[in-house]
């Protein structure tokens, strides 16, 4: 059947030809907003006018010297390294270790090096010498560790072996090419002394020459590594500390870096070392000192839950203020009645400050809209000069510090890592190893490979249920114990950590002492002491690892450097015990 379907369409219409009444935002009652004008105090006049330049001058002093021990008093003048820093990040320079020039390098660097000769070899049309360096210059990393060594598993894993031996008279060891042509690159000889095997076409010898001299600096150049005696790591606070300086042609500014350990260098890691001298001179190195003069138009300050500056504007939802937790924690009050309080009272003056350098603004005008000058003060200038400061160095006065640091980089996996915790029932605190740098040259888990070759003890020639004395238990062999000693022989001195060792047990199969196998614990030192109050009840986390990143001037630095962290696990129980009356068979 046919339907008829209706329906009704409301349209809004304007009874005036335009929306000048909505606009006005009308009210039946004008006192009520007078009276809340009244209560914002709107009808409080100001004279002051919006800025809309601001004249800086600054002097601009770069850092040119580094010292690797910040522990320098007042009157201290010692002579600090030169530093540029155009091209030099501070990074490397701290916390790079010895890679390949210590005294056995591991097959990892000859096997790294090796490939790149042969990378090098093909691409410059010279791969014929491939085979002639892979015989004269064998990588055999087993075959000399297992001579070297018959108890290859304490530093090497089935993983690194397998890796080692599918390289293994594939490629050149580059460690012992290198022992090879460093003397005849470094002495600049016209007659090279080849190998005894190897044939060179005259035609490709000059090729070949520049190459190998290439290979060469690269391999001197590969990896940052520290001058002897140049290591700013302070193994009895597991930090780095070292200093830097600036000269701005007329006094020397010294700051020190007295705990850096978080793996990121940024300005507030330093502050001011007063009456120190790293030996800075205006003719150091870097760029000149300088006095910069800069104009800028200052952009109003803005932040998340900001009071609208508008009467009709709505503010953001998102942020509830009446949902902040502890309402007695002050810091968190102060906060919000700064959040709450002050709209558009704050501005923002960009001014560029150069990459390695401390900066002091000398001059500081405003000029608002009315052409009014306003000279600004120095926050030191201020009543109240001895509060906190922000962006400021503790100890100077004013001053910017943008020091010569890489802006992001590359890490790579721990290749050491030591876990150091306390122990409240043996008294007595323990750096655990569990991770190592293996002969390969990578990570090896000694905590696993400690649990596999664990010795049982034998069975006891007493009968079954009979005592026996047991003169102390015994811990896996990568737990190293660390005893508390005085620094001193006063009681008033402080209380360290000593490394130790655990001596063996004859009655339970003759198990070696602990044996420290990692760079971290500093095997090479006679004595390792720890000050008490580095070591937490959380624990602290130590680890070694491979760092890249890019300079300010594009080239690439790479350097195994050291972290610290909180090991976020809380006290441990070793189960170490003395004079222990056990049975017989346990």
């Amino acid at each position: 059947m046919p339907s008829i379907t209706t329906w009704n369409h409301l349209n809004m219409g304007l009874r005036v030809p335009n929306i000048d009444m909505g606009l006005e935002a009308r009210i039946h009652d004008p006192l009520w907003m007078l009276a809340r004008q009244y209560q914002l105090g709107e009808f409080y006049g100001e004279d002051a006018g919006s800025p809309i330049a601001v004249k800086a001058e600054m002097n601009v002093a770069p850092i040119s010297r580094y010292h690797p021990n910040s522990t320098l008093n007042g009157g201290d003048a010692v002579s600090g390294q030169l530093l540029d820093s155009r091209t030099q990040p501070l990074e490397p320079l701290v916390e790079a270790e010895s890679v390949h020039l210590r005294a056995e390098p591991t097959p990892r660097v000859g096997a790294d090096t090796g490939l790149r000769l042969i990378r090098k070899l093909r691409m410059a049309g010279l791969e014929t010498y491939v085979n002639g360096f892979i015989e004269a210059f064998p990588f055999t990393p087993i075959i000399q560790a297992q001579a070297a060594s018959p108890d290859i598993a304490t530093t090497l894993d089935a993983q690194a072996i397998r890796h080692l031996r599918i390289l293994q008279n594939r490629i050149p060891d580059g460690r012992t090419l290198f022992t090879h042509f460093v003397p005849q690159v470094d002495q600049l000889l016209n007659q090279w002394n080849w190998p005894t095997d190897m044939t060179i076409a005259t035609k490709d010898e000059q090729a070949l020459r520049s190459l190998i001299i290439d290979w060469v600096t690269w391999y001197q150049q590969h990896y940052d590594e520290p001058v002897a005696g140049t290591s700013a790591w302070q193994p009895s606070r597991q930090e780095y500390h070292f200093a830097i300086a600036a000269h701005d042609g007329e006094q020397e500014s010294v700051f020190k870096a007295d705990d850096y350990y978080q793996g990121h260098l940024d300005w507030h890691a330093f502050k001011v070392a007063p009456a120190v001298s790293l030996g800075a001179q205006p003719s150091d190195p870097g760029p000149r000192f300088t006095q910069q003069i800069q104009t800028a138009v200052p952009a109003q300050l803005s932040y998340p839950g900001m009071p609208a500056s508008r009467w009709w504007e709505m503010e953001d939802s998102q942020v509830d203020f009446g949902g902040i937790e502890g309402s007695t924690d002050i810091v968190r009050m102060l906060f919000v009645d700064y959040a709450i309080s002050y709209s558009n009272d704050w501005y923002l003056v960009p001014l560029d400050v150069p990459y390695g350098t401390f900066s002091q603004v000398s001059s500081l005008v405003v000029t608002d809209v009315f052409g009014v000058q306003t000279t600004i003060p120095a926050v030191s200038a201020a009543a109240d000069a001895d509060g906190w400061h922000m962006y400021t160095i503790t100890g100077s006065d004013d001053g910017l510090l943008l020091p010569p640091v890489v802006a992001q980089g590359l890490k790579s996996q721990p290749i050491e890592e030591v876990r150091f915790v306390r122990d409240e029932m043996a008294n007595m605190a323990w750096g655990i190893e569990y991770l190592i740098e293996s002969d390969a040259g990578t990570s090896l888990n000694r905590h696993e490979t400690s649990r596999a070759g664990r010795i049982v003890p034998p069975p006891s020639a007493t009968p079954d249920g009979a005592l026996r004395y047991q003169l102390a238990t015994t811990v896996p062999a990568h737990w190293i114990p660390f005893l508390p000693v005085r620094s001193g022989n006063s009681s008033a001195d402080p209380l360290m950590l000593e490394r130790g060792e655990m001596l063996p047990d004859s009655d339970l199969g003759g198990q070696t002492p602990t044996q420290v196998l990692g760079d971290i614990l500093e095997p090479n030192l006679p004595s390792l002491q720890l000050f008490e109050e580095e070591v937490p009840r959380t624990g602290i986390r130590v680890t070694r690892a491979y760092q890249y990143a890019r300079g300010a001037d594009g080239k690439a630095h790479l350097w195994l450097g050291r972290r610290k962290t909180t090991a976020r696990r809380g006290e441990v129980s070793s189960g170490l015990r003395f004079d222990a009356i056990v049975n017989s068979v346990s």
